[in-house]
């Protein structure tokens, strides 16, 4: 039990989920960065109606990005397809190309719709932004799009394709620096 509290502090991240859940774990890939994901309910701090998450992402120019984050999860009186998540979300990051780091307090959230379809498949879209007021380090504001198409392949195992931008502006360097600009694919496993 004291592992799995550990694994929530040092990953813990964001409401792609949009149902408060008990446990689910993710992982995507793409041709040039992959992540991996833990959420859980956050009801082990009281909040049954939200999630704690956590993910470690990297790519192949040696970044590596962590986040925690705390979502509160809803659905819209009359929407029934329609269910969203907001929250606040810690990302802490080393940036090898520029040999940077950055801490960001972002907030946002996401929606999904269940499309009214026979065999379920559902759209989701997420975006968190950190302004250069609660950015520290070398950066001075972050943004975080993640846009997917998801289907159940079993009952706890969700497939998904998508797209994500990831983008840190960086201090005193004319671009900014794409964490990741890649479609992926991958799957969670709720247990």
């Amino acid at each position: 039990m004291q592992t799995r509290y550990w694994l929530l502090l040092l990953l813990l991240p964001y409401g792609i989920s949009t149902q408060a859940v008990a446990d689910e774990a993710e992982f995507y890939l793409s041709n040039e960065s992959l992540q991996g994901r833990y959420v859980t309910g956050a009801d082990v701090i009281g909040l049954s109606a939200a999630n704690l998450g956590a993910e470690v992402f990297i790519n192949d120019e040696d970044d590596v990005s962590a986040a925690v984050d705390l979502s509160f999860v809803g659905q819209p009186a009359g929407i029934a397809p329609l269910t969203f998540s907001v929250g606040p979300k810690i990302y802490a990051a080393t940036l090898d190309i520029f040999d940077d780091n950055f801490a960001a307090g972002a907030v946002g959230g996401s929606a999904a719709y269940q499309l009214p379809l026979r065999y379920p498949v559902q759209l989701m879209g997420q975006f968190f932004y950190a302004p250069e007021i609660i950015t520290f380090g070398d950066a001075d504001d972050i943004y975080d799009l993640i846009l997917r198409i998801q289907t159940p392949l079993t009952d706890r195992v969700t497939g998904f394709i998508g797209y994500r931008r990831y983008v840190a502006d960086i201090e005193d360097v004319d671009d900014d620096h794409e964490l990741d600009n890649n479609f992926h694919i991958g799957a969670s496993l709720q247990f």
